[in-house]
Order: C-alpha cells, then structure tokens, then sequence
C-alpha cells in the first residue's frame, strides 16, 4: 500500500500477481490481556480487478504471562465470511460459489450495491443475535468442528458465475 492514511476505498499499489506467505510479528505492548482481534482488509489493484486471493492464520509462539491459566480453546458455530463491494458498479451475485472449504452458491436476484458489506454465516441466529444490523445474505455448510479443529491448510476462493476465480 502507499505510503499515508489507507481507506477502504484505496487501491492497492503496487498489485500483487502471485500470492504468497508472509510471516509478520506482533509486537507484544500491541496485544491486551483477554481476547485480541485480528482484523485485515484486502484491496484490489483497479476498480475492473476480478480477482482475490486472502487467508490468514494466528499462532502464539510465546508465553504471555507466568502462571496464569490459558484461556481454552472455544469452538463457536458463529463463522462468517464478510464480502464487500469496492467498486463503483453494482455487482450480481448471482451464480457465484467458493470453490473449496464451505458449500455455498449465491441465489438469483442476490446483488451487492457499490460500497456495501454482506455476511454469508454458518448460522443466521447466532450472528443475526451477534450483529443484528449486518446483512445476511445466506447460510453456508462446510466449517465443522471436526474440520476446524484439524490441523489442515484450505483456501475459501469465491468464483464468479463461469466459475473464474475472484
């Protein structure tokens, strides 16, 4: 990204053509006792760009206190892929999927307006109770505790509706 203020409309420069890992380190005076969010935020080359490539994973690689209890592992049924919109065209959803991970397809008449976010959830009252004023476009299956739990690397690709990645 250029150098400055970045926003959620700004395109990336420069593009990236190939994917690749990156490791990064976070700093420790960045993370607060309790639960920390992760958050990012991908961003095209060009407003015609038409496709996306993102995943992510936390490890902790360090012992964070002495002697307190760890918080255990909690599994939640409340997954959610967040879709948005940055273009300046209203998008038709219609026909699309992911290609790998969840099983989901957009319905006929499913449109994301230019700047608009929209949820596909693993369950709509979980995350309708979570965030009642985010949109929910659909329920997907495929995140299971069992597949969540295993240690295995998948990538959520979503296509457009000839099935070319985005």
């Amino acid at each position: 990204m250029p150098e400055g203020t970045v926003n959620p409309n700004q395109f990336a420069s420069p593009t990236v053509s190939n994917a690749t890992i990156k490791t990064i380190s976070i700093p420790l005076e960045l993370l607060q006792a309790g639960q920390n969010l992760l958050s990012v935020e991908t961003h095209q080359g060009s407003a015609s760009s038409s496709d996306m490539v993102f995943g992510a994973s936390l490890e902790t690689r360090i012992r964070t206190s002495e002697g307190s209890k760890g918080t255990p592992y909690r599994n939640s049924r409340n997954q959610w892929i967040e879709i948005a919109n940055r273009s300046t065209q209203k998008v038709n959803l219609e026909g699309w999927d992911f290609n790998d991970g969840i099983d989901f397809k957009f319905q006929p008449g499913t449109f994301l307006d230019p700047g608009e976010h929209a949820c596909i959830v693993n369950d709509k009252e979980l995350f309708g109770n979570a965030y009642p004023n985010a949109r929910i476009i659909g329920e997907f299956d495929g995140l299971t505790e069992e597949t969540v739990s295993k240690e295995f690397k998948s990538e959520i690709i979503i296509r457009e509706s000839l099935k070319n990645l985005n």
